[in-house]
């Protein structure tokens, strides 16, 4: 009866598990549901951004060549990346997720399968893969607590902390590396974990082995930040197995120790010998605890008494001083070599300053006293400016705080603790077990087992050293090297997560390591496991009736605190539409793939080019991939584009990079933190003005360089063959007086028409709105909108961005009305164009009578293909319901007002219209007698959400998004790869 009892526990465990990795991917595939609102090809601009791009690149380009082995050909010698050398991507880059994925693609699509997207079907199988993770995290909740109800208590922490633990929901993080190493590291961390339990047997299962050696495998060739976490954790297991005296687990982290070194020696042959890899810190641990593990190997198998456990101690204490020294020594002899990581110990090592700060006054140590490194260096500046590498915040602890998770977790460590001192010190004074890993003999463990089952019939069986829920407590059948390896086990897990903690506090993107073992422990705090065994011999009922009290009760607390904590935490982030101003970048990779010839060679920053590989034809000078030194040193040159050096020097540089394209961001045409080695380049704030910035220079009158493309955000620039032949540099007084003289941009103007045709004039436009937001440069912004004017009087878009010009930012209503007008009869079903007529006539003009008429007469078909409103659909559809929806209330049209409010909630129930036009609709006085509130309750708002009622819009930076909601068309893919799908 007991061992059935212990059968379906177990069985309940792997089934809840399952059942909680089913809901992380419906979960998941709710909020990324977002990206569904657009059309495929602007959705994969909008979620590839910089490295998600750069790897997700190889995939498409494997998907999309003639042959798969002309794809691989093109990767192995990839001349796109790092432009003009030549490089092997497989050897560089973790991108054999890429590979396979392309393959089954590939492979589908030959046996006739109507699949997705490419986007789409890549998309899924991360969310697929996460959803094993989640899986492999409820188990060990499961087992490390002996409850097979924790499972559904770590998927409820993990809902509640989601965002602090996860990436994955965010659309914008739609192929990170971690998002394929996590999942594998938590399958690989719970066969870590079954091996320790096991450990008190002979040898570890073949099974077992070969599923950590291609576990492992996979980890390390899945992220190349994987080596730093495997040191951590083989940091954990020797520190159980030496320093905490845990001898019987010796067999166990010698073969585990095996399976690194088979794994790291496959994934080097799979990176056809990746010095990334052969120099990690990693390698070096293997190399000195091979080493220690190796020399002190002898053991005895029983000791007595207080000397010869001091004996042991020492005897380990020699043990550790060898794995060190061999370390160092690995180290120092590889170190000219180690160059690939250096940008890692850089960012490391200024979180000691940080620290320091973090002090109190009187423990800070002096600049002086600090490490030279604790400075922010140039190769660590890139990485700091982005608040993932920063430490921990406040605001993710206090998350943790709220939800139990920390404070519950903290709970089950301590449980662990003192059940590993109970067990310690009863077993003080006798005969300790302490099997060798070479000597060890089967019959040796053997006897214990059979010693244990010989025990009272009446007493329950422990199956092989496994606790588990109420009857599968650890009793007097469970034999002291049983015991010992579980509180190895735990002890174990709770050294790793409190390594990782440490690593995830020092870089906040690191999170993803330590948050969902916080989550197991947490979900594991009732478990029976946890509690010493004495307290399980001595009262076994009424334990078992305690634990799972105070269990239902943590599961009540944390449910009351569904569906999230606050409004900005968890499935609460989700709830309201969307805008990406990735506009931008849809239309320069609409403006590279039409325009520029395939193979001209591009230099942008590393974030615009890891995107851009996946989106143009051309190759790129630079790349967002950082395990090089011979690519930082290219980075650092390449950076000279956003700081005050000369043009002529910025040329040189060019010619030297190979680069014949430059594109410049409006958003960072700033004074720079990326301050280069030659400081003669750098900005100065009190030196410098912002007509010395190169992205800002190079528009007036540049010798050097010429204009080809300008828009809400971009600039690029082509190197001159000849310079012109003008006065000496220009000083930043020069440049201003020139950037706001017509004359200046005739000639961009002139080449623009030939080249981009209608496209031409939305561009200024929005350039033009740039200028005058984003670097306030109003006198500038006013020439570009006058060029536009002139040049494309008959565009939609430029009228309409005209009259939002004048109605918006001028206050000027009466000449933005001929404008509005004209746009609306170009651009009669934009969307955009149609609600801000509404709004304007409404607000602006206090017509509210014209509004009114105006949304009756386009309740039904017009004339020049005049479609009604309720037709209408798509992103900004339901906005314009929304507002249409008052303008025909006011009107006294209450049907036809109630027909577009019902479209308005259905197309945009989350939508900040539907929430500000609540009351006029409803006939409310005040926000506070708003009804929104009752009706849209957190729960009601995550039905909607489940719905698909999130919106999502594609728009430019500082214009309105008119041209993207109006039906254009955007090559965003390169027109020689680019299939219909």
């Amino acid at each position: 009866m007991e061992e059935r009892i212990t059968k379906f526990n177990r069985a309940a465990g792997v089934v809840l598990s399952l059942m909680t990795g089913v809901m992380y991917v419906y979960e998941n595939t709710v909020y990324l549901d977002v990206l569904n609102r657009l059309p495929a090809d602007t959705a994969a601009v909008a979620a590839l951004q910089t490295e998600n791009a750069f790897y997700y690149s190889y995939f498409q380009e494997l998907v999309d060549t003639e042959s798969f082995a002309d794809g691989l050909s093109r990767i192995v010698w990839d001349r796109r990346t790092e432009y003009p050398d030549t490089l092997n991507a497989i050897r560089r880059f973790n991108i054999y997720q890429e590979i396979l994925l392309a393959l089954e693609f590939r492979f589908g699509r030959s046996l006739g399968l109507e699949l997705p997207h490419p986007f789409h079907f890549f998309r899924m199988h991360i969310i697929l893969l996460n959803g094993v993770g989640q899986t492999t995290l409820g188990l060990l909740a499961a087992e490390i607590s002996g409850n097979p109800l924790a499972s559904v208590g770590c998927y409820l922490a993990s809902f509640l902390n989601r965002f602090q633990t996860s990436r994955l929901g965010n659309y914008t993080s739609s192929d990170l590396r971690e998002l394929w190493g996590i999942p594998l590291l938590w399958l690989q961390s719970y066969l870590v974990w079954r091996a320790l339990l096991a450990s008190y047997k002979a040898t570890m299962r073949r099974l077992l082995r070969v599923g950590l050696v291609l576990t492992t495998f996979a980890f390390i060739v899945s992220w190349q930040f994987s080596p730093f976490l495997l040191l951590l954790q083989a940091t954990a297991l020797y520190f159980v197995c030496i320093v905490l005296g845990f001898e019987s687990v010796r067999p166990t982290l010698v073969e585990i120790l095996n399976v690194y070194s088979l794994s790291l020696a496959l994934a080097v042959c799979a990176h056809f010998g990746s010095p990334y890899l052969l120099t990690s810190p990693f390698f070096f641990q293997l190399v000195a605890l091979k080493a220690s593990t190796s020399i002190c190997c002898c053991r005895t198998h029983a000791h007595r008494g207080w000397l010869s456990w001091t004996a042991r101690r020492l005897a380990h204490v020699v043990e550790g001083l060898i794995a060190v020294l061999v370390f160092l020594l690995v180290r120092k002899a590889l170190a000219p070599f180690a160059t690939a990581d250096t940008h890692v110990y850089e960012i490391l090592c200024t979180k000691v300053s940080t620290i320091n700060d973090m002090l109190p006054k009187r423990l800070q140590l002096s600049a002086s006293q600090l490490p030279a490194c604790a400075e922010p260096s140039f190769n660590a500046n890139l990485y700091l400016i982005m608040g993932v590498f920063k430490i921990l915040e406040w605001s993710s602890a206090e998350v943790y705080i709220k939800t139990t998770a920390a404070p519950a977790a903290a709970g089950a460590m301590v449980l662990i603790i003192i059940r590993f001192a109970s067990h310690w010190l009863g077993m003080a004074g006798k005969a300790k077990i302490e099997d060798t890993p070479e000597t060890a003999r089967p019959s040796d463990t053997q006897k214990d087992v059979t010693v244990a089952t010989k025990k009272k019939k009446e007493e329950p069986k422990a199956g092989r050293g496994r606790a588990g829920s109420k009857s599968e407590m650890p009793l007097e059948s469970a034999s002291p090297v049983q015991v010992e390896a579980e509180d190895a086990a735990l002890l174990f897990f709770v050294v790793q997560f409190l390594l990782f903690m440490l690593l995830g506090s020092l870089v906040n993107r690191l999170r993803v390591a330590f948050g969902p073992p916080m989550m197991v422990l947490a979900a594991a705090v009732m478990g029976p496991r946890l509690v010493p065994v004495f307290l399980q011999r001595a009262f076994p009922k009424s334990l078992a009736t305690l634990l799972s009290l105070a269990w239902l009760a943590h599961m009540c607390w944390m449910g009351s605190m569904l569906p999230c904590i606050t409004a900005e935490e968890g499935i609460c982030q989700h709830m309201a539409d969307k805008f990406s101003n990735d506009g931008d970048l849809v239309d320069l990779y609409d403006w590279i793939n039409n325009v520029v010839p395939a193979g001209t060679p591009v230099l942008a920053s590393m974030n615009l080019a890891g995107s851009m590989r996946a989106f143009t034809h051309v190759p790129m000078i630079i790349h967002p991939q950082f395990e090089s030194e011979n690519l930082r040193k290219r980075v650092q040159r390449a950076y000279e584009l956003y700081n005050c050096g000369s043009e002529e020097s910025f040329a040189k540089t060019m010619e030297q990079l190979s680069a014949k394209l430059v594109i410049f961001e409006y958003s960072r045409c700033f004074f720079t933190p990326y301050n280069l080695d030659d400081k003669r380049k750098n900005c100065n704030s009190k030196k410098h003005k912002t007509e010395d910035l190169m992205c800002m220079k190079l528009h007036a009158r540049s010798r050097f360089f010429k204009l080809m493309f300008m828009n809400g955000n971009y600039a690029v620039f082509r190197l001159r063959k000849n310079p012109l032949r003008t006065n000496p540099a220009p000083r930043a007084s020069d440049v201003q007086s020139w950037l706001e003289e017509a004359e200046t941009w005739k000639d961009y103007v002139q080449t623009c028409e030939k080249t981009q045709g209608q496209h031409c004039g939305p561009r200024l436009m929005e350039a033009a709105a740039h200028f005058h937001h984003g670097m306030k440069k109003p006198k500038v912004a006013a020439e570009l909108r006058k060029w536009a004017l002139k040049t494309f009087p008959e565009n939609g878009y430029v009228n309409f961005y005209q009259a939002r010009f004048l109605d918006v930012d001028a206050n000027r209503p009466q000449e933005a009305k001929p404008f509005y007008d004209k746009a609306l009869g170009l651009l009669p079903n934009n969307v955009k164009v149609l609600t801000e007529v509404i709004l304007f006539y409404d607000l602006a003009l206090q017509d509210s009578k014209f509004s009114a008429s105006f949304v009756e007469r386009r309740s039904r078909p017009g004339k020049a293909g005049e479609a009604p409103l309720l037709n209408l659909s798509g992103p900004g559809a339901g906005v314009l319901m929304c507002e249409a929806a008052v303008a025909a209330k006011n009107g006294g049209h209450a049907a036809l007002s109630k027909q577009l409010w019902n479209r308005a909630r259905e197309l945009s129930p989350l939508s900040q219209c539907v929430k500000n036009n609540w009351p006029i609709i409803y006939g409310e006085k005040s926000q506070e007698d708003n009804s929104h509130k009752l009706e849209y309750t957190p729960w009601a708002k995550v039905k909607m959400v489940i719905a698909g009622g999130v919106g999502l819009e594609v728009g430019p930076h500082h214009q309105t998004n008119a041209r993207f909601l109006g039906g254009e068309t955007f090559v965003v893919w390169p027109p020689a790869n680019k299939t219909n799908w």
